[in-house]
């Protein structure tokens, strides 16, 4: 009886908050990406008894660009870890072209229709 009360007999875990600049996508879009992974993470290393020591909390402040993370110390390192491998930057090559003959527009509906009749 003493083992079963000194298991169920504990504190609750530290919370802390921490912020986390993301420099490469939009905050939202990286705080819902998280948000599942680091859950489906969690529900599978707990099964069903996930406790207190294992929720997590990651808002975004569109502001400032910046995810707040709550939770323990353990599930913010793993926050952090998971946000610095999706805020990665795009190598998008930007190239300006000087139309001779034809507008804009027209140039974006032939290359929109080539993207919907090649499947890209």
């Amino acid at each position: 009886m003493s083992e079963l009360i000194r298991l169920v007999d504990q504190p609750k875990p530290l919370v802390s908050v921490e912020f986390v600049t993301v420099k490469n996508l939009e905050a939202s879009a990286v705080a819902t990406q998280a948000t599942q992974i680091l859950a489906s993470k969690i529900k599978t290393q707990s099964g069903a008894a996930a406790g207190a020591a294992d929720t997590l909390e990651i808002t975004q402040d569109p502001r400032t660009n910046r995810l707040v993370i709550i939770g323990t110390q353990e599930r913010i390192r793993e926050a952090k870890a998971v946000i610095s491998s999706l805020d990665v930057a795009l190598e998008l090559d930007t190239r300006m072209y000087q139309l001779q003959a034809t507008t804009p527009d027209r140039l974006d509906k032939i290359v929109a229709g080539a993207h919907r009749t090649l499947g890209l």
